[in-house]
């Protein structure tokens, strides 16, 4: 298998209660060809902290810190993108977990089967770190108009830079749903998108607010 640069991108504010936990799931990831591109969106806790502590002794990370708070995930999104260099495209939210194997399937599924987003399945998880009960696994095989029919695609979630190249980036006109609408200009523009298997490498927490605000926890939440 290759070796490509995976950039992983994420957007934070006021999230210092869950930064150590997604950090350290990036610290553990078995693929080690990473950068870490983090924009702080004028956090007021202890996030500038805990990111500049990261960003000191860990080389593969990035910290861009706003003097201002602009309230836009899109555009965090988007400037995180535009720092990075990777020939593959990851975000993960700051309250979220990284099991240490998920670049590397991912990217073994991307190079081998020639995709340009590849995908994988999940679990949800609370704010103190435990699963849902029942335990809810998360992820199925790609169809085309998956995204339209679902509005959803599980996380972790990788694409090529080269396809997002063709799309308009993350639309920061948009409030909630950023990340869905750059999913579907994606499969508007390839149909090259496959499924990692149904073992979860990514636990999604529920929590009562997020900057994200994307149509995933939006929706999810209100179930």
């Amino acid at each position: 298998m290759s070796n490509p640069l995976v950039s992983i991108i994420t957007a934070n504010y006021n999230k210092d209660q869950y930064l150590p936990d997604m950090l350290q799931s990036i610290k553990r990831q078995l693929y080690t060809n990473i950068e870490h591109i983090i924009v702080d969106d004028g956090s007021t806790d202890n996030s500038h902290s805990l990111l500049k502590e990261y960003g000191e002794k860990n080389s593969y990370a990035k910290i861009i810190l706003n003097q201002k708070n602009c309230s836009c995930v899109a555009k965090l999104r988007n400037k995180a993108v535009r720092a990075s260099s990777g020939k593959y495209i990851m975000n993960i939210d700051s309250d979220d977990i990284l099991y240490s194997d998920a670049i590397s399937t991912l990217v073994e599924k991307a190079e081998n089967d020639h995709l340009d987003l590849s995908y994988g399945s999940m679990i949800y998880i609370d704010q103190y770190g435990s699963p849902h009960k029942p335990l809810q696994l998360v992820g199925s095989k790609y169809q085309f108009g998956y995204l339209i029919k679902k509005m959803f695609i599980p996380f972790p979630r990788m694409y090529k830079r080269r396809i997002y190249d063709l799309t308009s980036g993350y639309n920061e006109k948009l409030n909630i749903a950023d990340d869905w609408d750059l999913y579907l200009q994606i499969e508007e523009k390839t149909h090259q998108i496959g499924w990692a298997g149904q073992r979860p490498f990514f636990a999604y927490r529920k929590v009562e607010s997020s900057l994200s605000n994307s149509a995933d926890k939006k929706r999810f939440q209100k179930e």
